[in-house]
């Protein structure tokens, strides 16, 4: 089978999504299937056969992805991570564009009408659902997204979680990596350290991270590529390492995992924190939710303010052995190879 999987930047280091579909090219490259990437550009380091999309040179955003979006691989199963204008399986990574856009207070919501590139991604999107192509919807909370964006949709929905490289997330020789990656960013060896990977700090929430450490004696080391401008008061405490080209040194130097943000479909970084042995804290609107065991694998936080936030943390905290040791025993359950085995169903039903 050829698939096509479609995605803007082909660089596992820029995010989530980008490590996603890069590990889903090399899953299905190792099954024996023929894969090509249609992208606007490459990390050197990209697997599988390539396709550059061409779009202007000159930095038109809109422009660029309305190109982007009207490219195509011929004679394939196209898996597109992003709005396009045609795909056979469509998995919305960022969530779906009138659930992203049209949340939050007026002055938000215009502003977002106003955007030219998020006018072409929410036009692109409503053109992409009338092509009916199989929606693989990362949570459960994701598809009734959906049903609430486009409510004809519901027989072409399929709820397909996350998964993990369990080979990669590996805890075992999680002890070296911890100790060596401490060291390097100057991180106490024993304090609790509470991770937090995000490429956007606002829309994840950053601040609401800072806020729950305040009154404990843990820190928190922030991956991704955003700035810190604004957050130089926490130094010390608040640890900034920019973007990683791997989380698995981050996730065996951390006790744990914060995830504030409200709206997040999934969160691959919560099914990396689990593998590594790590209890993870998220809001209750989180479609990860699906995949946490609270009390086991994490605390789910159904209260948001700053009380709810650092009681959940204390908790994973106080008791880091028998946390780690229920996560660990989770891990069976995170397999990517059961993520992609259903994928393959969806691949296989389009043809």
């Amino acid at each position: 089978m050829h698939i096509a999987l479609q995605i803007f930047t082909a660089d596992k280091r820029r995010g989530g999504m980008e490590r996603y579909t890069h590990d889903l090219a090399e899953a299905l490259i190792a099954r024996g299937e023929k894969v090509t990437t249609l992208a606007t550009r490459f990390a050197h380091d990209w697997p599988g056969e390539r396709m550059t999309a061409r779009v202007c040179s000159v930095d038109v955003r809109a422009l660029q992805y309305e190109q982007f979006a009207k490219a195509t691989v011929p004679d394939s199963v196209v898996h597109a991570m992003q709005p396009v204008a045609h795909a056979d399986v469509y998995t919305p990574h960022s969530g779906f564009v009138p659930t992203l856009y049209d949340c939050g207070g007026p002055l938000r919501r215009f502003a977002n009408r106003l955007n030219l590139k998020r006018r072409v991604v929410r036009q692109t999107e409503a053109k992409l659902i009338t092509g009916r192509p199989l929606i693989a919807c990362l949570s459960r909370r994701q598809a009734a997204d959906a049903k609430q964006a486009y409510p004809t949709i519901d027989h072409r929905l399929h709820v397909i979680h996350h998964g993990v490289d369990l080979d990669h997330f590996d805890p075992t020789n999680r002890p070296a990596v911890r100790e060596k990656f401490r060291t390097d960013y100057g991180i106490p060896a024993g304090a609790p350290l509470v991770l937090f990977i995000s490429q956007n700090f606002r829309r994840k929430r950053l601040d609401v991270a800072i806020d729950a450490l305040r009154l404990g004696k843990h820190h928190l080391l922030v991956v991704g590529r955003d700035s810190p401008t604004g957050y130089e008061r926490h130094f010390g405490q608040v640890h900034f390492v920019g973007a990683l080209p791997d989380a698995l040194p981050a996730h065996a130097a951390a006790d744990a995992l914060i995830l504030p943000t409200l709206d997040e479909p999934f969160g691959l970084v919560v099914l990396e924190s689990i593998a590594m042995g790590n209890p993870v804290v998220l809001y209750h609107t989180a479609g990860a939710t699906e995949m946490v065991v609270d009390g086991a694998t994490g605390r789910v936080v159904r209260e948001d303010n700053p009380i709810a936030w650092r009681e959940a943390l204390r908790e994973v905290i106080a008791d880091r052995a028998g946390w780690r040791a229920r996560c660990l025993a989770a891990r069976d359950s995170l397999s990517f190879d059961r993520h992609v085995d259903a994928l393959m169903h969806l691949y296989r039903d389009v043809r």
